[in-house]
């Protein structure tokens, strides 16, 4: 049985790929703040572990890679946070700056550190980060959400970096956008089921070749 870890699990797409994972015999590690939300997800499929875990409380993550302790096909980095996505200029709100870099770029790259070494243990040897076109530099033409953007931008860093890092041992690492998403909004291109079950076919299909890539949920590269 395949093995993933989910951060963020309690929302849209993190609980997506939960369900997802999960309704194809995977053993799902969902985490997140709040799960008591996932219950009835639970008891529809007893393979999900439930556990309560902040990205931003390191004590924590690293108890839940302690109770974990075996290997890791693949760890999904998808807890987030942003606010202030139209602030222009002048109008930062630098406490929401700190939090989302805090929980944006801070707390995946201590989850990758934590979880690589059992995620090494394994025969998928994939983590994969779920960023946002707005963390690409080449492709801002319209300015502001400063804190966002600096905070996938400082994500996408950290990701290639990993990338580097962990080749030899092994590990492939993916940014991946979801595209926007909404399951109420008529206007958004796509659902949760739907993005989640395109990022789940890049997911398969990439490997230790192309490590370090940026990619839209239908695969389309996208620039740093």
């Amino acid at each position: 049985m395949r093995t993933v870890l989910v951060t963020g699990a309690n929302g849209l797409i993190g609980r997506e790929f939960t369900r997802q994972y999960a309704a194809d015999g995977w053993r799902v590690f969902a985490t997140g703040i709040g799960m008591d939300s996932l219950a009835g997800l639970c008891a529809e499929y007893p393979a999900i572990a439930a556990l309560e875990m902040d990205v931003t409380d390191f004590a924590r993550v690293e108890e839940v890679a302690a109770q974990i302790d075996e290997p890791l096909d693949l760890v999904i980095s998808n807890a987030g946070y942003y606010v202030d996505l139209l602030k222009r200029f002048g109008g930062t709100d630098y406490d929401a700056f700190r939090r989302m870099v805090e929980i944006n770029t801070v707390g995946p790259l201590h989850l990758a550190e934590t979880f690589a070494p059992l995620v090494e243990r394994s025969l998928w040897k994939k983590m994969v980060f779920i960023s946002a076109r707005q963390g690409s530099i080449s492709l801002n033409v319209t300015g502001g959400a400063y804190g966002y953007r600096a905070s996938k931008a400082a994500l996408n860093a950290c990701i290639k970096s990993m990338s580097i890092d962990l080749l030899h041992r092994g590990i492939a690492v993916l940014a991946l956008h979801p595209g926007y998403v909404s399951d109420t909004d008529e206007l958004a291109p796509l659902t949760g089921a739907e993005s989640v079950r395109h990022m789940r076919s890049v997911i398969r299909r990439y490997n230790l070749h192309e490590t370090g890539s940026f990619l839209m949920f239908n695969d389309n590269p996208l620039p740093w």
